[in-house]
């Protein structure tokens, strides 16, 4: 079974439907009580990156992700903006981040014909084989929806790249930890065996 974080931010649900699809047997978790540290943690997320961080400090989810984090029993999968939170700070608010995946987020930059946010589906390059990465297709490609990247302060973290205007890490594995900054609920069949490579399917 998959705990997956209702931050009242959105694409949660699709999250569930996917997750139902590969028979991970999700439950939506809304407090830190309900949480079980032997549990795999989704944490999706749609908003600003204050907005994440206050939903889940008013509901209690960011000390008991750190404690599961330094735990390392159970795995925990940061989607858009939830991955976003798993760095220290974002320049697109004030507060401070979870901090368990050292780094932070910034602002996409429109460099000539790419717009910012970034909207719709973008090819991923692999820059390093994981159990995750290696089952995708060749070529792959997610769908994206954001106006901020995270730039982790280990480079070697980075699991698959995408390019808009710039090289940025889409995704990234660190002892447990997983992020994809695309929706692979929303991603069709390349999100699909995504998910399938964190459910271990």
């Amino acid at each position: 079974m998959i705990s997956v974080l209702d931050l009242g931010l959105g694409n949660m649900l699709s999250v569930i439907r996917a997750l139902d699809r590969l028979g991970a047997r999700p439950r939506l978790v809304s407090n830190a009580e309900d949480l079980r540290l032997d549990r795999d943690v989704v944490v999706p997320g749609v908003g600003s990156f204050d907005a994440g961080m206050a939903s889940l400090r008013e509901r209690r989810l960011d000390h008991r992700l750190k404690t599961i984090a330094a735990d390392g029993s159970a795995r925990i999968l940061g989607l858009c903006l939830g991955m976003q939170l798993m760095f220290e700070a974002s320049t697109e608010g004030l507060s401070s981040g979870l901090g368990i995946v050292g780094g932070e987020v910034v602002r996409l930059q429109p460099q000539g014909s790419m717009r910012v946010p970034h909207m719709g589906w973008n090819h991923v390059t692999v820059s390093r084989e994981t159990e995750v990465t290696e089952r995708l297709p060749k070529p792959t490609r997610f769908y994206f929806a954001h106006s901020y990247y995270a730039i982790p302060q280990d480079s070697s973290i980075v699991t698959l790249s995408a390019e808009h205007g710039l090289t940025f890490c889409a995704s990234f594995e660190m002892d447990g930890l997983i992020g994809a900054q695309f929706h692979p609920e929303k991603s069709h069949r390349y999100g699909l065996e995504f998910l399938k490579g964190f459910t271990r399917k």
